[in-house]
This record gives structure tokens, C-alpha cells and sequence, in this order.
């Protein structure tokens, strides 16, 4: 549908404008269609830099698309920074051994590659892939087995904002209460 929308906007509705958000998934797969037409593009989704970032390639041939949106890892940056942050200001939360449950879309499996380079050198980490509810999952049970063994200080999942309400009653049934519970939809 992201590809069909492009071409409907550029060839129908001749908008000389490309701007919104998609899921990295869609973004990749549009990336072939944007270079295609070439027009401005202002991107404001799609963070997943192994995939999207490459597959724009080097300037000149990306200087068209402009992205407003963190790139996978510069979220990851600002996670490592704000938990030291907090870490500093606040000495009983300690934090040695981070889980991040991922979407297993081309978003999650970035955001977990990029963490786990940034978290890697200072925490225990590990991670698993979820399917998320917006690609039609609703059992999150591997993944919250597999966080409850290895019991981290910190369980982060990246995802969607419908897989928030079914991962937690999901972990809650299971008696799943990592110290610190957090989601990055």
C-alpha cells in the first residue's frame, strides 16, 4: 500500500511534496519508488538505519529525502545516555543486565542490532523478536519467557503502540515484574 501511494500522489495527484510516517518496513519498500521520482521527501518515521538508511545509499543519489526521525541508533544513544543519567542522579536504581524485546520487523531487528552495540560494552544483554499485534501477533509468551529467565534489572520491548496493553497483561499473568519495566512504541 506505501509503494500504491506514492505512485497515486506522484503520477495522479502530482504533489511536488513528500512528507509523513511509516513503519520502517514500508519505508524500505518504498525506497525504490522514491528514488525513482526523486521528489522532496521529508520522512518522519522509519528509524530502522540498517535497512532504510542503506538502501537510500550516499549522497547525491539520497540528497532528496529528508529525515526528521531518529535513526535507530541515535535513539539507542540517547537510551544509554539517559539511563547513566538517571543512574548518576539516582544510585539505588541500579541497572547490570538490560532484556529488549523487538518487533520482528525491519524496526525491531535495527533497534535491537544498534542496542545491543550500544548497551553491549556496559550491561548484560539480550533480546528476542516478538510478532507484533499490528502484524496480526497477540502471544507474547516466548519472548516474556525467555526476559523472566534471564532476569534483567531493565525489560525494554520496541514495537507498536497496540502490542503495549497485550504484552503487559501477558507478563503480568506470567508473574513477570523486571525492577523496571519499560516500552518504546
Amino acid at each position: 500500500k506505501g509503494v500504491a501511494a506514492i505512485e497515486k500522489l506522484v503520477t495522479v495527484d502530482k504533489v511536488d511534496i513528500l512528507m509523513g510516517g511509516m513503519p520502517s518496513g514500508v519505508a524500505l519498500a518504498q525506497v525504490p519508488t522514491l528514488k525513482k521520482y526523486g521528489l522532496v521527501t521529508v520522512a518522519t518515521g522509519a528509524a530502522a538505519s540498517t535497512t532504510v538508511e542503506k538502501a537510500l545509499g550516499p549522497s547525491p543519489d539520497s540528497d532528496f529525502y529528508f529525515h526528521l526521525h531518529p535513526w535507530d541508533y541515535n535513539q539507542g544513544q540517547s537510551y544509554v545516555d539517559g539511563w547513566a543519567a538517571i543512574q548518576k542522579q539516582y544510585p539505588q536504581v541500579k541497572i547490570g543486565k538490560i532484556f529488549l524485546a523487538y518487533e520482528e520487523g525491519a524496526f525491531g531487528k535495527a533497534s535491537f542490532d544498534a542496542s545491543k552495540f550500544l548497551f553491549g560494552g556496559q550491561y548484560t544483554f539480550d533480546g528476542g523478536p516478538f510478532k507484533s499485534a499490528l502484524m496480526g501477533g497477540s502471544d507474547y509468551s516466548g519472548v516474556l519467557e525467555a526476559a523472566k529467565e534471564f532476569k534483567p534489572d531493565l525489560f525494554l520491548w520496541a514495537g507498536y503502540a497496540q502490542d503495549a496493553i497485550p504484552m503487559l497483561e501477558q507478563a503480568k499473568a506470567m508473574r513477570f515484574s523486571p525492577p523496571i519495566y519499560l516500552g518504546a512504541p
